[in-house]
Parts: C-alpha cells; structure tokens; sequence
C-alpha cells in the first residue's frame, strides 16, 4: 500500500515538475516573441480594440471589465514617448495605418461616444508631435471643427493623457480655434486649450488658474 502511495506521489511530482518545465519553457518563447514583434504594435492593438465591437455588437470600451483592463493596459505600456516615434515618418505604410485608425476613432467619438474620456485620450494621442501631419490636423479641428470643441470638453486637465506631456505642441493657429469655442461651454482648463496658449504640454509650473 505505502509501495502504491509512495509511487503515486512520485507521478504525481514529475507531472508537476514537467508542468513547470513546460511553463518556463513557454514563458521564455513568449518573451522572444515579444522581442521579435515591431515595438509599435501594442499602440496599434490597443487602438484597434478601441475601435472594435464585442459579439453583441457593443465596443469593448462600453464593458466595465474590458474598460478596467484597457485602462491598466494604457497606464503600464502607454504612458512614456514611445520607441518607435522616430519610424512614423520613415515608413508610409505606418503613417497610412495610424491615419486609418486615427479617423475611425475620430467618427467613434464623434458619434458613438457621448465625449467618452477613455476614447478622448486616445483620439488626442494622435496629436503627438511625432504623429502624422494629417492625425494633428484632424484631433486640432481641421476637417470639423466639431472634433475639437468635444475633445476640448473631454479632456481636462485632470485627466491622463497618452505618452508624456512633453509630445504634445500645438499647431499655428490653435489659439483662434480654441477662442470660438470659448462661448459654447469648453474648459479653460483642458489638454486642448493649456497646450494652445504654452505652445506644448510642458505644464508642471503653468498656473493653470492664469489660464481662466
């Protein structure tokens, strides 16, 4: 019997061990697939579920435990310049897709999103310096003006935004936008209208009180 017992116990720990093998073998397959994947593909996944509909045709964003993980997922991978700012403009076939993904989220958070503050700060993500020329036109206003008087409501300064503060300039001209949209209730304190009037988001020391 103890012979039996003895011999189950001993299966039973080289299932284990075989198990943890097994594991550790995976997990460092799983890290150099992360190493060999372009560095730009977590952003582009990441908008690409932003933009993308469950099974009950509802965006994923809309879900409270979706939302929970794709805020968790912003905050741990998408917080820093990314590694891949430089490549924007060396490949046009990764300008096209950001500029694909940037006016699918623009139609979503013009229609679809009720000024959604989690599909806000990913539309104006697109606005960084190192985007494509045509996303920054599109998050400041250009096509629709519309755009940024919702992005300028969405986007307090409260609020998180996408890569470092420092990615964001405003173009020429955004201060006359923004001075229209003065009387149709927009916040003096928003992303929008603090990086219009510093010339960029570097707004640790700006008085934002001054900006009334």
């Amino acid at each position: 019997m103890a012979t039996s017992e003895n011999s189950c116990t001993t299966s039973k720990i080289r299932r284990v061990r075989r198990g943890a093998a097994l594991g550790i073998h995976l997990g460092v397959q799983a890290l150099e697939v992360s190493k060999a994947a372009p560095p730009w593909l977590p952003f582009v996944a990441f908008a690409n579920v932003m933009a993308a509909k469950d099974e009950q045709g509802e965006f994923f964003w809309r879900n409270e435990t979706s939302r929970a993980l794709l805020e968790r997922f912003a905050e741990r991978h998408l917080r820093r310049r990314p590694s891949w700012a430089q490549a924007v403009h060396a490949g046009e076939w990764l300008s096209e897709l950001l500029r694909g993904l940037c006016d699918r989220l623009a139609k979503i958070f013009l229609e679809e999103s009720f000024m959604d503050s989690l599909v806000a700060s990913v539309l104006w993500s697109f606005s960084a310096s190192f985007m494509p020329a045509e996303c920054q036109a599109v998050c400041w206003g250009s096509d629709d003006l519309t755009l940024l008087r919702f992005l300028d409501r969405a986007l307090p300064c409260a609020s998180p935004l996408l890569w470092q503060v420092q990615d964001y300039t405003a173009p020429e001209g955004a201060n006359a936008k923004l001075a229209k949209l003065s009387s149709l209730g927009s916040s003096s304190r928003s992303w929008p209208r603090v990086i219009a009037q510093t010339g960029n988001a570097r707004t640790e020391k700006v008085d934002l009180e001054s900006l009334e």
